[in-house]
């Protein structure tokens, strides 16, 4: 990026040096701090909602699973595709679905897969539908499929979505009243 822009852009295997110099005490000496950046390439798991990350999923409607692995891009020109990575289980019921996840864009190393989580007691497994009630316990669990001993888990608790009242005052007539007084 550009000088003086506000963003410091580094890659792994980089060393940065901070060094503060006091502009107020000419006697003390410069601060140092080094720091390496380390390539991380084991994968992480969340949960999203509304784009961030949460422990409560709605049920009724699409949840979302989101995946960081820099390794699991194999291609660097196209979004990859992580066939079945993410198996996601209601600890309740025992329902288990399989979700595929796609990369958010070319070499980006971030993931994205829905399921829609369905209000039910009753449970089929493999039909694209996580069976839930409010307060079920589901878990979502990557594994890399190029190194099986990279898994990582997360859970979040079934909930229906916020509920907003909305009251109106009214005549006995049925007129509306806008005002109080």
């Amino acid at each position: 990026t550009a000088d003086n822009d506000g963003v410091f852009s580094t890659q792994p295997g980089s060393m940065i040096r901070a060094v503060y110099d006091s502009a107020v005490n000419l006697n003390a000496a410069p601060v140092t701090a080094d720091v390496f950046m380390y390539e991380d390439t084991s994968g992480s798991i969340v949960f999203i909602r509304n784009g961030r990350v949460t422990n409560r999923i709605v049920i009724d409607q699409d949840a979302t699973v989101q995946v960081y692995d820099l390794n699991a891009n194999l291609d660097p020109l196209v979004p990859d595709i992580l066939n079945n990575a993410v198996s996601v289980i209601n600890n309740n019921t025992s329902d288990i679905e399989s979700i595929s996840l796609v990369e958010t864009g070319p070499s980006t190393g971030v993931f994205r897969g829905t399921f829609l989580l369905e209000w039910a007691s009753a449970v089929t497994a493999g039909d694209g539908k996580l069976s839930a009630l409010i307060g079920n316990e589901i878990v979502a669990t990557y594994s890399d499929p190029g190194d099986p001993t990279d898994v990582s888990a997360t859970k979040a608790l079934a909930s229906t979505a916020p509920f907003r009242a909305q009251i109106k005052f009214q005549e006995r007539s049925g007129t509306p009243i806008s005002e109080i007084g």
